[in-house]
């Protein structure tokens, strides 16, 4: 992802999305959240509300808080399928996706993803949205 956005992309930590000092990601475009366990209720109100602000209050160790505009989309990854956060029944809020592990090693796979890089974002910006 670093690839495609550089340092518009962030790779966080639960522990990070937890802290009230946030200025390290908060104003970045995609907020990427490794091995997620956000299954307390207060994490998924948090989630549901960054998901769908337009500011959102900065704040850095020993400075004054501010408000930016907030752009943020989240990608939470999990090995554990059933309770990385909660949802509740009906919520829009999300898309879930299981990804199957690869068939077989490639020690090339990330090489050749990046040189995708060019023809998807070709893809991407000729695309017809209805």
């Amino acid at each position: 992802m670093k690839a495609v956005f550089e340092n518009n992309v962030t790779f966080n930590t639960n522990e990070d999305f937890r802290s009230q000092f946030n200025s390290d990601w908060a104003g970045k475009l995609l907020i990427v959240v490794d091995e997620v366990l956000l299954n307390r209720r207060e994490d998924s109100e948090r989630l549901k509300n960054l998901s769908t602000t337009f500011t959102y209050k900065v704040e850095a160790k020993g400075k004054d808080r501010t408000e930016i505009a907030f752009f943020a989309k989240f990608v939470l990854c999990s090995n554990n399928e059933y309770l990385p956060i909660l949802i509740d029944a009906g919520e829009t809020r999300y898309w879930v996706r299981k990804i199957m592990p690869l068939q077989s090693d490639d020690t090339n796979f990330l090489q050749k993803l990046k040189a995708e890089i060019p023809a998807f974002l070709y893809f991407l910006t000729q695309r017809e949205l209805s």
